[in-house]
């Protein structure tokens, strides 16, 4: 059976994924306000275009994990809502678990916060396959909206073909 020290933190980290996934692909790259609040955020380091590739190209390497905090305040606040939905919508389920609420959602915080700031640090990537992931969002942003299961399950994961260097869509 799984605890409540580890259910209520996956709670909060999966809302929190699947609400960041949905806010950043339809409405931080939606034409209307990408310009206006996003491209803070993707413009944080001069992106150039450059040939598709897995090696990091010389922008990427520049990545630190203070560019997680880079954007616009709307965006930041926005994108944070995802991990507190749990507490609104099951609110009388979790208030009774076991385990206080605030514990979890300070834990699940911590994860989503190092998380962020590891995949926004291109000296991680040896390390983190979510790191590479994420900074190709950054270099192709119609792609790699969020976690990959999401993106595997919205058709926005990016794959690229190693042999070929060509990018497709799953």
């Amino acid at each position: 059976m799984i605890t409540p020290l580890i259910l209520l933190p996956l709670i909060h980290i999966c809302s929190y994924d699947i609400w960041f996934y949905l806010s950043h692909r339809f409405w931080l790259h939606h034409p209307i306000w990408y310009p206006r609040i996003h491209v803070q955020h993707h413009s944080c380091i001069s992106v150039p275009v450059s040939i598709p590739t897995t090696k990091p190209t010389a922008w990427i390497q520049e990545m630190r994990y203070y560019h997680a905090y880079v954007g616009h305040p709307l965006e930041n606040i926005i994108q944070g809502m995802g991990i507190c939905l749990p507490i609104f919508v099951g609110w009388p389920w979790i208030w009774t678990m076991p385990l206080p609420w605030i514990t979890a959602f300070i834990v699940a915080l911590l994860v989503v916060n190092v998380r962020g700031m590891i995949r926004h640090d291109a000296r991680c990537i040896p390390w983190f396959q979510s790191t590479q992931h994420h900074l190709d969002h950054h270099q192709y942003p119609k792609c790699n909206y969020g976690e990959p299961w999401l993106d595997w399950m919205g058709g926005t994961l990016l794959v690229m073909d190693i042999n070929s260097d060509q990018q497709k869509k799953l």
